[in-house]
């Protein structure tokens, strides 16, 4: 039988490292995507994946179980080899809201019939810090984050309170221990893993053990992929320094709301290799009123996760 494993992800956590390095090059995987470099929605292996996964992930206004599992037959399973396990990863369904969550993966249980779950996480405390500034940074160029409500900068602040109103006053930063508890109640516990982030920093070799053996891959090849490869570029101080300049001024902002992306990117550009910090990332910390917020509203979902998983989340920082 096809093994067919789902990666939620959940942005900040190795995800895109993961996708890039690993899913789309062992030799004993069968990767959907998401994938750099595809021409086709969500960065699907080709349209047809694309059309098969769209009711099953993304729109289930055109989701028919039957109909699904024969193009799941047909597109997957009857061209994959059967020792492969076949692969499907994107960052944002780890953290979708739980009821979306959990009608998502009912549908993915009616297609593919007794899937696997492998979730990656990462301390909130740091996650979402860093999640902020890969939006500050993408956002100056592209200008789509409804967080940042059309403006080339907003602090961390504001931003967590932006994120609060667009989600309704939902927690979003229990998402993820709302979606694997989900999934331990519909799958069990042994038909779900999990990737610490942090154990990919402290004991790579652990952490790429984990997930071949989850996966059941070689993990010496997991290993050669995997080692060194690093894919999000991280923002600079002088990148944010010019973003808060842009924001003050009145001119300057309007300037930026008409640029194409083409052109914000070329400026970001020289005002980085212009910096002598170019290649220094920047860290920041969560406001205090909001690591105490977090500590407290995730620190028995970390709990449970340890005593589920046999998982030391407590050794690295994680609020428990």
């Amino acid at each position: 039988m096809t093994d067919f494993v789902l990666h939620p992800g959940l942005p900040k956590s190795a995800t895109s490292t993961l996708q890039r390095a690993l899913f789309c090059h062992h030799s004993e995987l069968h990767y959907l995507g998401k994938r750099l470099g595809s021409t086709s929605k969500k960065g699907c292996a080709s349209d047809e994946i694309y059309e098969f996964l769209r009711p099953v992930l993304w729109n289930p206004k055109r989701f028919d179980p039957g109909q699904s599992r024969e193009k799941y037959r047909e597109i997957v399973v009857e061209r994959a080899n059967p020792d492969h396990s076949v692969v499907a990863s994107w960052e944002a369904l780890g953290q979708l809201m739980p009821e979306r969550f959990g009608a998502m993966l009912s549908r993915v249980v009616q297609t593919v019939g007794s899937p696997r779950v492998i979730f990656g996480i990462r301390n909130p405390l740091s996650r979402l810090p860093s999640g902020y500034l890969q939006q500050l940074q993408g956002n100056f160029v592209r200008g789509t984050r409804k967080a940042f409500a059309n403006a080339p900068y907003l602090d961390i602040q504001q931003w967590l309170d932006n994120q609060v109103q667009a989600s309704g006053g939902d927690r979003f930063w229990t998402h993820y221990l709302s979606n694997i508890r989900t999934t331990v109640q519909v799958l069990g516990a042994d038909s779900v893993g999990i990737l610490v982030f942090e154990q990919l920093r402290a004991r790579p070799m652990d952490f790429y053990a984990t997930i071949s053996d989850f996966l059941r891959i070689d993990r010496d090849e997991t290993q050669r992929l995997c080692d060194g490869a690093h894919f999000n570029l991280r923002i600079t101080q002088a990148e944010i320094d010019y973003a808060k300049q842009v924001d003050a001024s009145f001119l300057k902002r309007k300037r930026w709301q008409m640029q194409t992306q083409a052109q914000r990117r070329e400026a970001i550009t020289k005002v980085k290799r212009a910096s002598a910090t170019d290649g220094e990332s920047v860290k920041i910390e969560l406001p205090g009123e909001w690591a105490a917020r977090i500590k407290a509203d995730t620190a028995e979902g970390h709990r449970w996760l340890q005593d589920t998983f046999a998982v030391d989340l407590a050794a690295y920082g994680y609020p428990v």
